[in-house]
């Protein structure tokens, strides 16, 4: 509230003030009006919705289905060291054949492995960035698509893929510079 005692019309919540981000041309797949208002740029609301949907990713019921398939029950214990009736479900790394846990939190209790749940053909291509609708087709495939890495081999496979979408990048830049020239 501010000085009037109206709601909303405080600095920063007026919609119709100037942004300070810089204008941009709307992309052709993002619906012109949510960029009209020239709060909000194409790439942040491209983030905002790619964020909405892995969190919605993560209650689908295909992920729970791939992520069912590398499950391995072991006989529960307790921290004492006691048998208990319900067994320790842990997951297999594909890659290295480690058991962990599979949690949808970044902090992994315990000191356990925390395992990933990775698509085996990437969401984003490694030589373009999708469409809309393509992104959807990957993010949401089939359950035979996934693999369970642990964290070691999730993040060797990631930068991996991300050195050849960088040098995918770097020669398209290159061609598009000399076919100018």
């Amino acid at each position: 509230m501010d000085e009037s005692g109206v709601l909303g019309e405080s600095k920063g919540c007026n919609r119709s003030e100037p942004s300070d981000r810089p204008s941009v041309q709307p992309d052709a797949d993002i619906p012109v009006a949510i960029i009209d208002e020239g709060s909000w740029t194409s790439a942040y609301f491209r983030g905002l919705v790619r964020g909405a949907l892995r969190r919605l990713f993560f209650r689908w019921p295909g992920r729970t289905a791939a992520l069912n398939r590398y499950r391995v029950e072991v006989p529960g214990v307790t921290s004492k060291g006691k048998a208990t009736k319900r067994p320790g479900v842990y997951y297999k790394c594909q890659q290295c054949g480690v058991l962990g846990k599979a949690q949808l939190s970044k902090t992994n209790p315990k000191g356990h492995v925390r395992i990933w749940l990775d698509h085996i053909e990437p969401v984003v291509p490694l030589e373009r960035y999708p469409d809309w609708r393509e992104y959807l087709e990957r993010l949401f495939c089939d359950s035979s698509n996934f693999v369970a890495l642990c964290t070691d081999c999730h993040k060797e496979k990631s930068v991996s893929e991300n050195a050849i979408r960088r040098a995918n990048v770097q020669r398209r830049k290159k061609t598009s510079e000399t076919t100018t020239d």
